[in-house]
C-alpha cells in the first residue's frame, strides 16, 4: 500500500500557502513528521492533516485559557475604554485657556 507523500512546496501549499521554508523549520523543531528519500524531504497527507488538528486544539485551549464566561464574548475581552480625568488646574481656566494649553502640548 503506497501513502501519499507531499513535497516541501506540495505541503506548505496544503498548509494554507505558507512558506516553504516555515515547513522545512517545522521538519526541523519536529513540529511535522517527515522522511527523507534521496534529497528529498516527504510528508505523508495523513501527518499535514494531524498537524493541523494539533494546531486547531492547540488554538482551541488557548483561547478558553484566556478567557473566562464573565469577560469573553467569542473568545474576545470585553474592552472597557480607561476614562481620563482632566488635571485638576485646567478646570479653572478659561476656553481661550485651554486651547492655548492643548496646542502648547503638541
Amino acid at each position: 500500500m503506497s501513502l501519499p507523500l507531499k513535497n516541501i512546496d506540495e505541503s506548505a501549499e496544503i498548509l494554507g500557502k505558507i512558506s516553504p521554508w516555515t515547513v522545512r523549520h517545522y521538519l526541523k523543531i519536529g513540529k511535522i513528521k517527515g522522511v527523507k528519500i534521496g534529497a528529498r524531504h516527504m510528508i505523508e497527507l495523513r501527518e499535514l492533516h494531524a498537524f493541523v488538528s494539533r494546531c486547531k486544539e492547540e488554538s482551541d485551549r488557548q483561547a478558553v485559557e484566556n478567557c473566562d464566561d464573565s469577560s469573553c464574548v467569542l473568545g474576545t475581552p470585553d474592552y472597557e475604554p480607561e476614562v481620563i480625568e482632566p488635571p485638576d488646574h485646567l478646570e479653572n481656566l478659561s476656553k481661550d485657556e485651554r486651547l492655548l494649553t492643548d496646542k502648547v502640548k503638541t
